[in-house]
């Protein structure tokens, strides 16, 4: 197998960033080079008993290294994936709500201003919802606090937002423990509930 890398800024690359790591996944998955379990079909390398895959040789790296993925690479990823996607189903349950009535998903931080949002989908991170239902935010919490430290008002709505949540703990949900194992796969074990996904794999 042969990949076409692209780094920030043009340059040779160092080494792999989160949405770069979505996106990997996303690839490998869709062109059949790992299973939906992730484990490398094709094209892989031992590396101490792992299988691995090399994305840029160390001729073409900053670092004079091979840059590489591997299968734990991958089940990590699944892992952090299936966590969140769980505690999005979670809290649609505990809220009484379906994802169908979902109308926008805001996603803030510094992963969103990267994040291929059809990628996320393909690998089960996000919910199979059309793109345009989510919104990138940026850094909200910065911007929140100069809100706050500037506007009395914006300050007192803050407050006003923070006294209607509800705080839900995950790890003590049985909810959640109950359905994370489902989602340690490519997108998720019930294929069904990723139909976009499914008409891109078959």
């Amino acid at each position: 197998n042969s990949f076409e890398t692209q780094a920030i800024g043009g340059l040779p690359p160092k080494g792999i960033c989160g949405s770069g790591m979505v996106d990997i996944i996303s690839e490998l998955l869709k062109n059949k080079i790992i299973d939906r379990s992730g484990k490398i079909k094709e094209g892989g390398r031992d590396s101490d008993g792992t299988k691995e895959i090399v994305l840029v040789d160390a001729k073409a790296s900053a670092t004079g290294k091979d840059i590489t993925v591997d299968e734990n690479d991958i089940k990590n990823l699944i892992h952090s994936k299936g966590a969140i996607y769980t505690g999005i189903e979670v809290l649609l349950k505990e809220a009484g709500f379906k994802k169908s009535d979902i109308m926008h998903v805001f996603i803030a931080g510094g992963l969103g201003t990267a994040l291929n949002i059809r990628s996320a989908i393909n690998i089960g991170l996000l919910p199979d919802l059309p793109e345009k239902s989510f919104v990138f935010l940026g850094n909200t919490s910065v911007a929140g606090a100069k809100m706050c430290l500037l506007s009395h008002e914006a300050a007192d709505k803050a407050d006003a937002i923070a006294n209607k949540m509800a705080y839900l703990d995950l790890s003590s949900s049985a909810l959640f423990m109950n359905n994370y194992g489902a989602a340690l796969f490519l997108p998720h074990t019930d294929i069904e509930s990723f139909p976009s996904v499914k008409k891109i794999l078959t």
